[in-house]
């Protein structure tokens, strides 16, 4: 697996957080991870920022990873009045607990504890905001930061400021009835199903955090006669496209480790798939030559795209992916960098649902959508290099690169570190691999 490449369904992620208070005067909080990633050390951080004087109880999510994850939490609560001693049962046993849910606001959910004591009528939640937090390491499942930065410090940054709408956490019966589909494409914030899981209305790319969950818990002054227990659990759920079906569906996670999420409500996955929709790399491409020239994102790497022809779209990575000698000879077809280009498309994913069959009869020349046959990823061909590109600037690329023209005397054609073309070099050679895809754009068709 390349290292610029990872698939988080490997890493399908559940942490949990506990704030837990007790007695009268004590205010004591613990985290425990549930369990530890499946496959890939890779995965999401929870930031859980729990300040013992203040009350702050700062809850949000930061992916260090490459793959874009979606993410959603859920916040489980439990009390007791009577007693400071008592304790749920460890492992948990969900039925102890009760899910918060957006009742009269997103703060108060108006659920009661067994006893039939309300929750928020001695515990009271403010929820959203924003704040400066420091990133955490790439290995670090949970972290507990009560630093209070001001955004001087090196490396501190900012979590997003969420949307004005209900102060950046609504219903999904809001945000899938009461919103335009522009507004629901641009709310940044949470969006609280009924189930009680709040999704981040956006995908999560790498170095991206949420906007904060919960920002405070303060106890009311009628607690002061009571002996109490008092607990939050936060659990963190975060899934890769490949893994959305987890929550859409009840399904298995693609890892094969056999962990299951919770499956949605019917409107819980309509938000779903909208936000999914927010992540489609063919999101506002046409098919058309007006996409030409346009980047985005796919499998983890960047693709532009060079050519339109019928709804289908010509596409090269806009960095090399790999690098590779040509071969034995300057023939493409029983070339090394032919065979590594095919080992390449076989660990895509996203793009290879649209991937066309090609035609590369002219190895000089253009390539096209064949009308049957096998789609793969393939070098460019020394015209398309010099017709595709407006100028050495635009054609070259981090590194030289093979195309996959026979040059004269058993050389081959390349594009130089300047992105002149060039045909004259060694098969023996190492140089880059930049990947080309003919691609069928779903909205197009």
């Amino acid at each position: 697996m390349s290292g610029k490449k990872i698939a988080i369904a490997a890493a399908s992620l559940l942490l949990a957080a506990a704030i837990l208070m007790v007695g009268t005067y004590a205010w004591t909080q613990t985290i425990n991870k549930v369990n530890e990633f499946m496959g890939s050390k890779e995965g999401v951080i929870l930031h859980d920022d729990f300040d013992l004087g203040t009350g702050t109880k700062d809850v949000y999510v930061e992916n260090p990873s490459e793959a874009a994850v979606f993410v959603r939490i859920r916040l489980d609560e439990v009390m007791n009045l009577t007693s400071n001693t008592w304790r749920p049962s460890s492992p948990k046993v969900q039925s102890e607990w009760e899910t918060h849910t957006y009742g009269e606001s997103a703060a108060d959910c108006g659920n009661t504890s067994a006893a039939g004591d309300k929750f928020h009528d001695y515990f009271e939640w403010t929820m959203g905001g924003q704040k400066y937090y420091m990133p955490g390491v790439d290995s670090t499942q949970v972290v507990q930061d009560t630093t209070v930065y001001n955004g001087t410090e090196p490396g501190v940054k900012q979590t997003p400021a969420m949307s004005a709408a209900g102060g950046g956490i609504i219903t999904a019966g809001y945000y899938l009835n009461t919103l335009t589909a522009p507004e629901r494409d641009e709310f940044v914030g949470w969006i609280y199903d009924t189930d009680g899981y709040v999704y981040w209305s956006q995908p999560l790319y790498k170095g991206e955090v949420t906007g904060l969950l919960l920002h405070q818990v303060n106890k009311l002054s009628h607690l002061s006669e009571k002996d109490y227990y008092y607990a939050i659990d936060v659990i963190v759920e975060a899934v890769d496209l490949s893994d959305i079906p987890m929550w859409t569906q009840g399904l298995g996670s693609v890892d094969g480790s056999g962990a299951t999420y919770d499956a949605a409500t019917p409107e819980g996955v309509q938000v779903i798939n909208n936000i999914v929709s927010l992540a489609s790399w063919y999101r506002g491409l046409t098919g058309t030559s007006a996409d030409v020239g346009k980047i985005f994102v796919a499998d983890n790497y960047s693709w532009t795209v060079i050519k339109a022809d019928g709804g289908s779209i010509l596409v090269v990575s806009t960095s090399t992916v790999g690098i590779s000698a040509f071969g034995a000879s300057n023939d493409y077809d029983a070339s090394s960098l032919k065979a590594t280009l095919t080992t390449f498309y076989n660990g895509l994913n996203e793009l290879k649902l649209a991937a066309q069959p090609v035609d590369l009869t002219d190895a000089g020349g253009m390539s096209g959508v064949a009308a049957s046959g096998s789609s793969d990823a393939f070098a460019l061909s020394q015209q398309e290099a010099q017709t595709l590109f407006a100028s050495d600037a635009a054609r070259k690329a981090n590194a030289a690169y093979w195309l996959r023209t026979p040059g004269a005397h058993g050389l081959a054609c390349f594009v130089d570190a300047n992105g002149s073309v060039l045909d004259n070099c060694a098969v023996n050679q190492s140089n880059g691999i930049r990947a080309a895809l003919w691609l069928a754009v779903p909205s197009a068709g």
